[in-house]
Parts: C-alpha cells; structure tokens; sequence
C-alpha cells in the first residue's frame, strides 16, 4: 500500500496499521527523505509511539 497527502492523513494512515497489530512499518520514501523523516518523526510523538 501507499499514501500521498497531508501529514494528518498520513498519521492515521499509520495508525491503522497499528491498531490492526503491525509492530513494525516500513516506510519508503519518493524525494525530499529529510523531511519526510522529519514529518513522521513528529507523527511518531504525535502518536506516542
């Protein structure tokens, strides 16, 4: 599977996965990985993982 969109929606995109009882993401990224990694990094505390 894949997203594309806000940061918001990539939150519960995530966290369906979790609740659903994935313990591990991999997550692939196009372009600009620095500030993708920023983003989920923050999505990660927002989460409280």
């Amino acid at each position: 599977m894949s997203y594309a969109g806000p940061g918001a929606g990539a939150a519960a995109w995530l966290k369906a996965y979790a609740d659903a009882g994935a313990s591990h993401l991999v997550l692939r990224f196009a372009v600009d990985h620095e500030r993708h990694l920023e983003t989920v990094a923050r999505l990660r505390r927002d989460l409280g993982w």
